[in-house]
């Protein structure tokens, strides 16, 4: 004798969100137009990265560069919406050593010698933002050596994941 009920007890996406205590990202409800999930289970923040170029800010030394991150909420950057965050902190900061090949920054920073790479730093859990926002954030590189500062370089960029 087969069971007749074979599938009685499975639960829905939205029952074990509930019951895991979970939240998933609102991009996933685009996936499938079936699939109804509360949006006491849905998080509208998500992480997100923040890349840039290293510039040479003193073509006549070798330096070791580190860098500063702001991020902010209006195009005046007036309102700052986190804490500055450093790359001495070396936590989520990579550099491209080779071409599409990121490593972390170490305390020494980066050397002038990665003129032109990429640098980028990914969000920590604390820090996501709201996605579909446009935020602002400067980038300072400085000497690691002398602390001396360069040029604050201004961006912006919509959160999308």
């Amino acid at each position: 004798m087969y069971p007749q009920k074979r599938f009685v007890g499975v639960e829905t996406i939205d029952d074990y969100l509930n019951r895991q205590n979970y939240k998933v990202s609102r991009l996933l409800t685009e996936v499938s137009s079936d699939t109804i999930i509360a949006t006491n289970n849905l998080l509208d923040k998500g992480w997100w990265q923040f890349e840039f170029i290293i510039q040479d800010d003193n073509i006549n030394n070798f330096i070791n560069y580190g860098f500063k991150l702001n991020i902010y909420n209006d195009v005046c950057y007036s309102s700052r919406i986190l804490n500055e965050i450093d790359s001495s902190d070396l936590i989520n900061w990579v550099y491209e050593r080779e071409r599409e090949n990121f490593i972390s920054i170490t305390s020494d920073g980066v050397s002038s010698g990665y003129i032109g790479r990429r640098i980028r730093y990914e969000s920590k859990s604390g820090e996501y933002l709201i996605r579909g926002e446009i935020y602002y954030y400067t980038i300072t590189q400085y000497n690691i050596d002398t602390n001396e500062q360069y040029s604050i370089r201004q961006f912006s960029d919509i959160i999308y994941t």
